[in-house]
């Protein structure tokens, strides 16, 4: 995904629920770092996790489903902006960056999927 400038496993387990992955994303003026834990693993319809650490709390889960044609996913994120007011006034300026970035990578999920990557 465009902006994810670190994405690797912390440790032995590198899938399945209980996984940890540090990861660092390009954000409007400074790197956000985080790690992250896969709380939820259904191969191959979903895949779910939570923040261990970040300065934006998050969680999110993927899922995919056969469609007609190809392969439907659909991405969920939920997030807490830190700094009460402030934080939600620049969240709602990079929300939209965010989402073409996050469109980008499903297309692109979906197109490697689709050929059995």
């Amino acid at each position: 995904m465009e902006g994810v400038r670190e994405w690797r496993p912390i440790g032995r387990q590198a899938t399945g629920v209980g996984a940890r992955y540090r990861v660092e994303v390009d954000a409007v003026v400074v790197p956000l770092r985080a790690v992250l834990e896969i709380v939820e693993w259904e191969r191959p319809r979903a895949i779910g996790w939570t923040t261990e650490s970040s300065p934006v709390s998050n969680g999110g889960r993927w899922t995919f489903r056969r469609a007609k044609g190809g392969t439907e996913v659909e991405l969920k994120v939920s997030y807490d902006p830190p700094a009460g007011a402030v934080g939600n006034f620049l969240a709602s300026r990079v929300e939209g960056i965010v989402e073409e970035r996050v469109l980008e990578a499903l297309q692109k999920m979906r197109l490697k999927l689709e050929a059995g990557g």
